[in-house]
């Protein structure tokens, strides 16, 4: 590499000087010929030659960097690019110096060490991609554990559980007690992804146990252990769901339900009328310790059907920014009997005017 004899290297002396020699970062400035006129003390020491007199257009090499800018760009704005040199990860930054009369007489070139910086970003993909292996398998055992579609105990099951991200805050179950009994369940967690999804779990483990004790499977008593059983958890008042819980006796035709402050009324369709099963209850929530519920029965008929859903549906958002709504929802849920759940989700499709931002869960139990 041969340098420009220094009769032809300009002094670089200013009242800049000092700055640029005592910054970290590595500078050097730049002529119109593509000769370093000054290189900061942090580039001369970096640097396997020192680099003034040396011709950055023509000179270079794996270890000494070419100039960013060349002749035909060096009148354009400032420049940015990321190089590795020497195994160190740099951000540069060319920038043209014009003197009084607006003309370019040289070019700042500042390196400023990124290796930090592109370690930590490389660890953070890293790690993401690891949260996202992760949430992925979540995803799955999460659908697995969702109940299998058909007849349960006298009951034609049917449903939709679409997510609005990988994993979900809503949750149904469908649980044979025995040749009599089954119980049905719908909830919603408040808030989304992982920590909403692990309290689906927990939903899921809970009701399981307590629907399954034969002497005293009744909604309100369960809703009640539930409650007592969350409340033991000693999470933060911001963490609740709501619930609404089922049991139907095949051989009385009795379906008994209770609600924790689930706000889809479920509704019961017979004879081609709509009626909503309204019951009032809290959420379960460490607010509402040691409290009771209400609970109701009816009796149900063959063809009669239970239409079970959350928020998600009701609360889509259409183009005016208006929700879809429960009165939009009944209307579309009577007109096409045979497929119902299939339509509603159409038409809410077809409604929403922005991504899906809630949990979706449609479900459609049949009296057989």
């Amino acid at each position: 590499m041969e340098k420009k004899s220094r009769e032809g290297v300009s002094d670089f002396k200013g009242s800049d000087y000092q700055v640029l020699n005592s910054m970290k970062d590595l500078v050097r400035v730049i002529d119109k010929d593509g000769v370093i006129i000054f290189a900061n003390k942090s580039m001369i020491n970096s640097m396997p030659i020192n680099p003034i007199g040396v011709n950055c257009y023509l000179d270079y090499s794996e270890d000494f960097p070419k100039c960013l800018a060349d002749r035909k760009y060096r009148l354009n704005s400032t420049i940015k690019e990321k190089r590795k040199i020497n195994g160190v990860d740099y951000s540069i930054t060319s920038s043209p110096v014009r003197n009084k009369d607006g003309e370019v007489v040289s070019t700042v070139e500042v390196f400023r060490d990124i290796s930090k910086e592109v370690k930590t970003q490389i660890d953070l993909i890293n790690a993401n991609k690891d949260i996202k292996d992760e949430i992925i398998f979540a995803k799955h055992i999460q659908n697995k554990t969702l109940p299998s579609k058909g007849e349960h105990v006298g009951l034609d099951l049917d449903y939709r559980y679409i997510s609005s991200r990988d994993l979900s805050g809503d949750i149904i179950d469908c649980i044979d007690i025995d040749e009599r009994f089954v119980g049905i369940y719908i909830a919603d967690v408040v808030g989304h992804g992982i920590a909403a999804s692990i309290l689906t779990m927990f939903i899921r483990q809970t009701m399981r146990y307590l629907v399954s004790r034969i002497t005293d499977s009744r909604p309100k008593r369960v809703l009640k252990d539930l409650n007592t059983t969350f409340t033991e958890l000693n999470l933060s008042v911001d963490k609740y769901f709501t619930i609404f819980y089922g049991l139907y006796d095949r051989k009385l035709k009795i379906f008994s339900y209770a609600n924790a402050g689930h706000n889809g009324i479920p509704f019961l369709i017979s004879n081609e009328k709509l009626e909503e099963l309204k019951v009032t209850g809290h959420p379960i929530s460490p607010m509402f310790e040691g409290i009771g519920f209400t609970q109701r029965d009816i009796l149900l008929s063959s063809g009669d059907e239970l239409i079970m859903y959350t928020d998600g549906i009701t609360e889509t958002r259409g183009f005016g920014n208006e929700f879809y709504g429960e009165e939009r929802l009944k209307r579309d849920l009577m007109k096409v009997p045979d497929k119902r759940i299939e339509y509603v989700l159409s038409e809410v499709n077809s409604f929403r005017f922005l991504e899906q931002d809630d949990d979706i869960v449609l479900v459609s139990l049949k009296v057989l």
